[in-house]
């Protein structure tokens, strides 16, 4: 869970910089006047959109492996409380 989770993470805090520098990139590669227009072209980059399809599928691989462990860790719980009952039941039988 936690290496899904890192992998998520990593790649969401890395959106901004990515819009960043491609906003710079059509700043100075289109000739575009303002930054506002510069960053239109940046959001609608393929190399932008990528990385939003790769954030999207690690933080669906992240909450499958953080609903995989609380599952899990859940059924456990419960086989736990379920052998608890029945050693009582069995140490208050006559």
């Amino acid at each position: 869970m936690a290496e899904q989770s890192y992998n998520y993470r990593l790649l969401d805090d890395a959106t901004k910089s990515i819009l960043a520098q491609l906003t710079l990139e059509a700043k100075a590669a289109e000739g575009v006047g303002s930054m506002a227009e510069a960053k239109d072209i940046a959001l609608s980059a393929s190399t932008y959109r990528d990385h939003l399809k790769a954030c999207a599928e690690a933080s669906r691989i992240a909450e499958r492996a953080k609903i995989r462990y609380y599952s899990t860790k859940s059924y456990a719980d419960h086989c736990r409380t379920a052998e608890a009952s029945h050693r009582a039941a069995m140490g208050s039988a006559p």
